[in-house]
């Protein structure tokens, strides 16, 4: 074969590659279903997982009194709604006081059930136990059944601003949970400064069994938790800080990634 016509064989069987990749990724971004759960306020989303059943559930908060939204307490509610594989309403909850209420993560848990974790300033309703007056929040940590009902609650923090952002779920019923805390009191202690990274391993029943506080003498927050293969957590999130467990800050605001195995 001259060296033309295996430079045009090459040329074709590149294009076939192109062209087949780029109709795979055409079918990948093709839109199945939209949805547009809510009321006549503000809603928002912040965290989706899918289900065991093929559906999923979705967690953030809920303004309103009407529409798809029922059982508002008043003000922000935690708002957990289930949803089939095809995104139709299984069924909706607001965890609530009067006071605002936001979830940020949920995850189904291996009995079926799942956990929210977010920040409340409410000490009503469903929320039981806050720190502090309704100027601060509190890291808020629920469990609920399958078809969504609350089996334990948890407020976690001290008598300033705490919040729990992400969840992961351990082989062993325990829960690793990360966000934030400014406290120095409660359930908090050892914070190193104005506002700490907050790490917590829980129990199945919700009972605080480990805490972590890192940081250093400025102002850090972790998102997100992840599990990692060798049975660790990696943790994301920012720090400010040029001290403390925080080495080799550039200026300002830096991404800061932990690992813990």
């Amino acid at each position: 074969m001259s060296v033309k016509k295996r430079f045009l064989l090459i040329t074709i069987i590149f294009t076939l590659f192109i062209l087949e990749g780029f109709a795979a990724y055409e079918r990948v971004l093709r839109m199945e279903w939209e949805k547009t759960p809510g009321g006549s306020d503000d809603e928002e989303c912040h965290s989706v997982c899918q289900t065991t059943d093929g559906g999923y559930v979705i967690a953030g908060y809920a303004y309103s009194y009407d529409g798809n939204v029922s059982g508002n307490h008043g003000e922000k509610d935690f708002w957990i709604v289930k949803l089939d594989e095809k995104g139709n309403i299984v069924w909706q909850r607001c965890l609530r006081g009067s006071m605002d209420d936001e979830a940020y993560d949920v995850i189904q848990i291996d009995d079926g059930g799942y956990l929210v974790v977010g920040m409340t300033f409410s000490n009503d309703g469903d929320v039981i136990g806050k720190h502090g007056g309704p100027d601060f929040g509190d890291a808020w940590v629920v469990k609920l059944s399958e078809e969504g009902k609350i089996l334990w609650q948890r407020c976690l923090g001290g008598m300033s601003n705490d919040v729990v952002y992400s969840v992961v779920q351990t082989g062993d019923d325990i829960y690793v949970t990360v966000g934030g805390t400014s406290s120095s009191n409660g359930d908090v202690k050892g914070n190193h400064g104005y506002h700490d990274w907050w790490v917590i391993l829980l129990d199945k029943d919700g009972n605080v069994l480990w805490q972590k506080y890192l940081g250093g003498s400025d102002d850090e927050e972790a998102f997100y938790v992840q599990k990692t293969r060798d049975k660790g957590f990696v943790m994301v999130g920012y720090t400010y800080s040029h001290d403390g467990d925080v080495t080799g800050n550039h200026g300002g605001e830096d991404f800061w990634i932990v690992k813990f195995k």
